[in-house]
């Protein structure tokens, strides 16, 4: 837009400047008509000498005014192309700002999702750390639990170390009255053998006066079992 309003200002000063110069040359051909009526023959040369002067300073101006519109129309066409970049480039930021609009309305989904994850994890944070008091204070009830089972079981370790204490002097104990038991029943056995063997020889014995009471007629008292007063007769009969 700057651009296109200095290539104005340019051409309306120049089209100023070419007027400006054609009225001052149709005023100077005025001027030299009047001096050349007034001044006559002698300054003819002079005239003629201005009028050359006049027409190369004429064309100087042409010239010049031939590279100002030269000018003007390489300034027209870089403002041209100026104007076409910028348009180029107002498309372009036109698409960047499209895309710009749709990746900031990405940006706002993605914050909103953000925002909702943070509360989300917020919540699980408080929920953690919740359950982490709830761990800790359960951890201290088993710690205190352990340190009462770690006292139960020193206690049942000692008592268990005192039963072993115990039950080897018992076992020592219930060894010495094993053997003493062994030695007993042995010498129950060696008497129970000596009676046994006693008892043979009182069962000979009285077989023997079995037969002696029923050769001397007692046989009845031994029949109903009177053993004793058998034994008291014969004993009386021997002494007969």
């Amino acid at each position: 837009m700057l651009l296109r309003t200095e290539v104005e200002e340019m051409d309306q000063r120049h089209d100023r400047t070419k007027y400006h110069l054609l009225a001052l040359l149709e005023l100077q051909a005025e001027c030299y008509e009047a001096v050349v009526a007034r001044l006559g023959v002698e300054h003819e040369h002079q005239l003629n000498q201005s009028a050359q002067w006049d027409a190369d300073e004429r064309a100087a101006l042409e010239r010049r005014n031939e590279e100002g519109l030269a000018e003007r129309d390489s300034a027209l066409s870089a403002l041209q192309e100026a104007l076409a970049d910028c348009q180029r480039r107002l498309d372009e930021s036109e698409t960047a700002e499209e895309k710009l609009r749709v990746a900031y309305e990405a940006l706002e989904k993605e914050k909103d999702g953000i925002y909702e994850n943070m509360e989300l994890l917020q919540q699980a944070k408080t929920e953690v750390e919740h359950s982490l008091e709830a761990m800790t204070s359960e951890r201290d009830s088993v710690m205190d639990n352990l340190a009462s089972l770690k006292k139960d079981y020193d206690f049942v370790v000692a008592s268990c170390a005192k039963l072993r204490v115990d039950m080897s002097l018992a076992d020592l104990e219930h060894q010495n009255e094993l053997t003493r038991l062994r030695i007993d029943n042995d010498a129950f056995a060696a008497e129970l053998r000596r009676t046994l063997g006693k008892l043979n020889a009182s069962e000979v014995r009285l077989k023997y006066l079995r037969s002696l009471c029923k050769s001397a007629g007692l046989g009845g008292s031994v029949e109903n079992g009177e053993d004793y007063q058998v034994t008291r007769s014969v004993l009386a009969m021997r002494k007969t």
